[in-house]
Parts: structure tokens; C-alpha cells; sequence
């Protein structure tokens, strides 16, 4: 494409826009009951978390049916999935084990990273 022909489109996109005044119809402002929707927000404190509640031992038959087959029944990683289980502490050492536990130490900071990426 020349220059020539690039620059006037680029032109007339402009000129198309600013004709407009500014005005594209593109969305609309949320309102204050959509953004509460949509604040998943969790702290280390619990705020955020849903109701409800929950033990390792309550849960895993969920992990052993949602998890294990990419993570490993113990959480030892299994193929090209990391390990999630052990590492707390380790990040400074010189043999650093990457997992939840070196980076989250806090199950509400787990819960919500699972509930946004996990499958």
C-alpha cells in the first residue's frame, strides 16, 4: 500500500471521527450494582471469599477430581504442570522450589488465584 493511499485513509478515519463530536456509541458507564458484580476481590483477611466453608481433609475428593491429574495426587507436579505442594521458605535459598506455597501464603490468596485460572 503507498504511502499516499495509507495517509489518506488515515485522513478520513480522523475526519469521520471528529465529525462524530466525539461520540462513538461504544459502552456505556456501569453502574454502581454492575461494578459490585463484577468485584471478586479476595483478601488474606477472608473479605471477598463467598459463603461457605471448608477443611484440606473436606477437601480432597475435589482436589483428587478437579486437580490431581495435572498436579499430582500429592501435589507433586505431574508432566509439564509444576508442582504446587511444598516450597514455603525456599525462595531466598539457592535451590528455590516454585509453588503456591512460596508465593501465596494465605489459602484466601489460593482460593482466589484457583478460582480465576484453574480449569
Amino acid at each position: 500500500m503507498s504511502r499516499f493511499l495509507l495517509l489518506g485513509y488515515l485522513l478520513m478515519t480522523a475526519l469521520i471521527v471528529l465529525a462524530q463530536g466525539g461520540k462513538h456509541n461504544l459502552g456505556k458507564a456501569p453502574t454502581p450494582e454492575e461494578l459490585r458484580a463484577r468485584d471478586i476481590s479476595v483478601f488474606p483477611t477472608g473479605a471477598g471469599l463467598p459463603p461457605g466453608e471448608g477443611s484440606a481433609r473436606k477437601g480432597r475428593n475435589i482436589y483428587v477430581a478437579r486437580c490431581a491429574s495435572c498436579h499430582g495426587e500429592h501435589g507433586e507436579g505431574h508432566r509439564e504442570n509444576p508442582p504446587i505442594a511444598g516450597g514455603l521458605g525456599t525462595l531466598k535459598s539457592d535451590a528455590p522450589l516454585i509453588t503456591v506455597g512460596s508465593y501465596w501464603p494465605y489459602a484466601t490468596s489460593v482460593w482466589d488465584y484457583i478460582n480465576r485460572a484453574m480449569p
